[in-house]
């Protein structure tokens, strides 16, 4: 069997895996609507490659909600290159955290992506960050050593989307269906 063929293969049966997910979908859709309905704001990130599809959520989000609510509903902590350049210069896993306590408060929400080849630490920043500002966390994380330490900063109250992706590219495909899930449901 061709690479090709294979990366179809590896496609459906993580499509079928995120099946699986629909009840964690649906509650970050909710926790997303329930922020914005009390008037709080969605800040989004994501670490390396997951950086794009943290933009696209922002930016969907938008869309949904910006017609409606008259009112800028997400914000993106990956799109700002100059204020992360200055930032990363002294300390990139504050890079951020540092947005957060700039921008946010109690009703706002954190919608956080890793990735699995780097970004971490910035990433348990923000989730340590949002929990200390009493922020609401929705976190999307591969199964793996580094996406386990991340799951062990979240509590009984956040919403956690295990991801099924063992690769680079399985792990891009995934959180596009989920941005576009998650986007889609929200009436």
């Amino acid at each position: 069997m061709s690479a090709f063929a294979d990366g179809i293969d590896n496609s459906i049966r993580m499509l079928e895996l995120l099946r699986t997910m629909e009840d964690e979908v649906h509650a970050a859709a909710q926790s997303v609507s329930a922020s914005v309905g009390m008037k709080g704001r969605v800040f989004v990130c994501g670490s390396s490659l997951s950086a794009s599809p943290a933009n696209l959520l922002a930016d969907e989000l938008n869309r949904k909600f910006y017609p409606v609510t008259g009112e800028v509903a997400a914000m993106s902590l990956c799109s700002d290159i100059k204020l992360i350049s200055a930032v990363c210069l002294t300390s990139p896993d504050d890079v951020f955290a540092s947005q957060l306590r700039a921008r946010a408060s109690e009703n706002d929400l954190l919608f956080a992506m890793a990735f699995m080849d780097g970004g971490q630490n910035a990433i348990l920043n923000a989730v340590r960050t949002a929990h200390a500002m009493h922020m609401g966390v929705i976190l999307a994380t591969p199964f793996d050593d580094e996406g386990d330490a991340i799951l062990g900063e979240t509590n009984e109250d956040d919403v956690v989307l295990p991801l099924p992706a063992d690769s680079r590219r399985e792990l891009i495909e995934v959180y596009y269906h989920i941005v576009l899930e998650i986007a889609g449901e929200i009436s």
